[in-house]
């Protein structure tokens, strides 16, 4: 009975350290500018996304929409100086508003996220 516990025991550590490994190895969501859910008087001049991993510049993106669901951003997404796990995209003049962030993003070894959020310009 023992045998059979360490076993079951053993088999569960190794399936739990298969899930954490697998976990490092995507590039999450950690911080936007502006905030997720945010309501901000002066509208921004660029959308910034950091990421909890590295990301492959290229095969990642952001788009940014107005209510009507039109692309305001003007299609320049870099990465922000010389980090590589943060992007950066160019929005146009943004009126007051709600605006839908839509994401994706490729880690070094090939892991895709992606996700959406929204922020509020409220103006003065």
């Amino acid at each position: 009975m023992k045998l059979r516990t360490i076993a079951w025991i053993s088999v569960m550590v190794m399936m739990a350290s298969c899930v954490v490994q697998e976990a490092f190895g995507h590039a999450f969501l950690d911080k936007a500018t502006p905030g997720v859910g945010a309501t901000v008087d002066v509208a921004p001049a660029e959308v910034k996304i950091a990421f909890t991993d590295d990301v492959n510049a290229k095969e990642s993106g952001i788009e940014v929409m107005d209510a009507a669901g039109k692309e305001v951003d003007k299609q320049d997404v870099h990465l922000d100086g010389e980090t590589k796990d943060t992007l950066a995209v160019s929005v146009k003049t943004l009126s007051v508003g709600t605006y839908t962030v839509k994401w994706h993003a490729m880690c070094p070894d090939g892991h895709k996220t992606e996700g959406t959020f929204e922020f509020t310009v409220k103006g003065k």
